[in-house]
């Protein structure tokens, strides 16, 4: 490497990003989380020493913003379209309004407009920050004015803890950190089962809700297998089953929600008797119970190591990349 030739972040990540990002695809990280993963990889693995400044809680350091931007660049120079048409600002949830289910499109992440010096600010949310309203998250629901002030109470409180746990859990599984491809590939299925199981759920017709329990059950699996792993056991056994998965990570920091989320999900036998439909119909009822006891264990297992560093509703300012010249045409 002709370290002359390396004057910005944009030489830098020209330099690392190939290789980094053919390691991060072939370990299944989907294209949208990739230029985070990248940057963190880059900081953690590849920059020794920063004179004058230390590597902690680099998340909120200035430079970091600028390192970001410009492995967005790359990615977008690299591959163009393909960056917009797989967006993974949102999470599909469901709650239940009147008994029925609703989608709820949860942003991962909140921007601001860009301002006239073409910055502008992003938060990886981990909560529902103040202003935000989570039933306008909510898609085709039923006619909120017809509720009763009790059912409009249930239903803002449904969204909102939904909305919460679906962010902590995002919020987790993005500082894992990079040292174990294991875990990673376990992180990766979390957020996209659990879509699976609420998209389930929201199909028209009682078959989906089986699929839903093997879906949310497979996500919890994959959330505590991951954390396993980063715990250090060794041998973390190819089983389906939830609570015999949750009982070799057992410690002392157990909410009570927790307990009673582990005890609602199903046996591995069942689970995979459910993906295939071996159990006939499953109310509309048990499929819900069983996401949301999902959506619990996740959050848990998500954010049960502490991790090098917490997003934690941080806030990054960002620069958007200067606009190629327009090429002229020449007759």
């Amino acid at each position: 490497m002709d370290c002359d030739a390396v004057s910005t972040f944009d030489d830098i990540v020209a330099i690392l990003l190939p290789e980094i990002d053919e390691g991060l695809a072939s370990h299944g990280e989907s294209l949208p989380t990739r230029p985070h993963r990248a940057a963190t990889f880059i900081v953690e693995h590849c920059i020794v020493e920063i004179s004058g400044e230390s590597k902690d809680k680099y998340l909120t350091k200035p430079w970091f913003g600028a390192l970001l931007a410009a492995v967005i660049d790359w990615y977008r120079k690299v591959y163009g379209e393909a960056m917009k048409s797989r967006p993974a600002q949102s999470h599909t949830a469901v709650v239940a309004i009147r008994s029925t289910p609703t989608a709820l499109d949860v942003p991962l992440t909140v921007s601001t407009p860009i301002a006239e010096d073409n910055t502008f600010w992003i938060t990886f949310a981990a909560s529902v920050l103040p202003g935000e309203n989570p039933l306008d998250w909510l898609v085709r629901p039923p006619k909120l004015s017809e509720l009763s002030e009790e059912q409009l109470k249930q239903a803002t409180s449904s969204a909102t803890s939904t909305s919460e746990l679906v962010r902590r859990i995002s919020n987790g599984l993005m500082t894992i950190g990079n040292q174990s491809a294991r875990a990673l590939k376990h992180a990766s299925l979390v957020l996209p089962h659990l879509q699976a199981a609420a998209q389930n759920i929201l199909q028209p017709n009682r078959n989906g809700f089986s699929s839903a329990i093997w879906e949310a059950n497979f996500a919890t699996e994959n959330a505590i297998k991951c954390h396993l792993l980063l715990a250090g056991v060794s041998k973390v056994p190819s089983v389906h089953d939830v609570r015999q998965l949750d009982s070799l990570a057992a410690d002392s920091h157990r909410s009570a929600e927790l307990e009673v989320a582990v005890s609602v999900m199903p046996s591995g036998k069942d689970a995979v008797k459910h993906r295939y439909g071996e159990l006939g119909d499953a109310p509309m009822s048990h499929a819900m119970e069983a996401y949301r006891a999902s959506l619990v264990v996740c959050r848990h297992y998500a954010n049960a190591i502490p991790p090098k560093m917490r997003l934690e509703n941080a806030r990054l300012k960002m620069k958007v990349p200067p606009m190629p010249p327009k090429s002229s045409a020449h007759g």
